[in-house]
């Protein structure tokens, strides 16, 4: 599933040529200004920026293709406000938050949806939190890890 292209940042429609360099212009949705902040927009009440309906949640199988790092200020937002608003960017695979910090992750199946997400959302506010986002490279998911569990015996996660 993917964005409405007459929407999406991210999408060719919205790409222009300056000086022979490909740039991405971006699509600003303009909430309602006489909307109180913290009401949220038409469709998603954690956020006062206007965003698309919620899409499904791509399976947790599905290849992980762009990931975000996300930093809230003075905390993260609930798990369950980020679904909601991230599931819109089309895609969404899962939210990763680390306990006892402002920080988390975020998967989406496709590198448009991150890079959507992110024109949008980054220095926005969720929850009356401004949440940060960066994209992080190195997406596969298959990182050698070695635990050492107290004997000679070594495990490896890939």
């Amino acid at each position: 599933m993917e964005v409405e292209d007459s929407w999406n940042p991210a999408s060719a429609s919205n790409r222009a040529s300056v000086g022979g360099m490909d740039t991405t212009r971006r699509v600003v949705r303009v909430s309602n200004p006489l909307m109180e902040p913290g009401i949220g927009g038409a469709e998603c009440p954690y956020t006062p920026v206007s965003l698309p309906k919620q899409l499904p949640l791509a399976g947790l199988d599905t290849p992980v293709r762009g990931k975000l790092f996300i930093v809230g200020t003075p905390a993260v937002p609930p798990e369950e406000a980020l679904l909601d608003v991230f599931c819109r960017f089309s895609s969404l695979i899962c939210v990763k938050l680390i306990p006892g910090t402002s920080y988390g992750y975020i998967h989406f199946g496709t590198k448009e949806s991150a890079e959507a997400a992110t024109m949008v959302m980054n220095n926005g506010t969720i929850c009356g939190n401004t949440v940060k986002l960066s994209a992080q490279e190195g997406t596969d998911n298959k990182r050698s890890r070695v635990s050492y569990d107290g004997g000679n015996t070594q495990r490896h996660w890939n």
